[in-house]
């Protein structure tokens, strides 16, 4: 390993707040998201609320798969071994969540919580 990561002394590097939040992460775009089924009581707002954003959710068996429209991005907000957490944006600004489920090839969707005050309350 190169000597110069292991020694790397972070008080020598020091980035503030604002730094921080201006790395560009990278984009790249997203058609689709396979998801786990949805409670009943929750099936139907997130059929409305994606169709209000032009997107589909496709119910299988075992399986839900969301399909965004062209132009849906996706960055990386954080990742480990555990759990990656990215954010969709579509084309109408409309964002979400995306929580990878470890060992897995699904995902589960995390939409804005006033999308769901009344179904909370």
């Amino acid at each position: 390993m190169d000597e110069s990561f292991e020694t790397l002394d972070l008080e020598k590097f020091p980035m503030t707040a604002e730094e921080a939040a201006s790395v560009e992460v990278p984009k790249r775009f997203i058609r689709q998201m396979k998801t786990p089924l949805f409670k009943p009581a929750y099936e139907e707002r997130v059929k409305a609320i994606l169709h209000h954003h032009n997107c589909y959710l496709e119910v299988r068996d075992e399986y839900c798969i969301i399909t965004f429209p062209p132009g849906t991005t996706t960055e990386q907000l954080w990742g480990n071994a555990t759990c990656d957490r990215n954010k969709i944006v579509l084309p109408d600004g409309y964002d979400l969540l995306e929580m990878a489920i470890p060992n897995s090839d699904l995902s589960n969707p995390g939409f804005p919580p006033e999308d769901f005050a009344d179904i909370h309350a």
